[in-house]
């Protein structure tokens, strides 16, 4: 599963697979994801990431990922990759746009389907070095 999910709602990046975390260490926290139809899920491993933009060089960096093996779908807190990454990120009724804060050159433009903002990534997060290409970040 390559694609993820743009979420307004969630407070971290999370993922079913952990081949997307990078320097995985397994979750010894007492939290769990509660998700919409009010079930919890487990935590299993958290880390890093970088997540690559279709069509670009450049990748975002996932600060924190949490890995959930019975998630449906690798979901993106939007508020933790627009701040990690120093992007805007905003949503119409057919699609979002992922903009640079520093020079507001748009990064990513994709479609809502199905009521969901899809980033397709063409490869998993990638595994060598933390750093994104074209970082923004001090």
């Amino acid at each position: 599963m390559n694609d993820w999910i743009l979420d307004s709602g969630a407070s971290s990046h999370l993922t079913s697979d952990p081949t997307n975390l990078q320097q995985s260490a397994p979750y010894t926290g007492y939290d769990s994801i509660s998700i919409a139809n009010g079930s919890n899920m487990s935590i299993q491993n958290s880390g890093q990431g970088l997540l690559p933009l279709p069509e670009s060089q450049r990748k975002l960096y996932l600060k924190q990922i949490y890995h959930v093996p019975s998630l449906n779908h690798n979901l993106l807190s939007v508020s933790s990759l627009a701040s990690d990454n120093n992007i805007s990120i905003s949503f119409t009724p057919n699609e979002f746009i992922i903009k640079s804060l520093q020079d507001n050159r748009v990064l990513l433009r994709g479609p809502k389907l199905n009521g969901l903002n899809h980033i397709k990534t063409p490869v998993r997060c990638n595994k060598a070095g933390l750093t994104p290409s074209g970082s923004t970040n001090s």
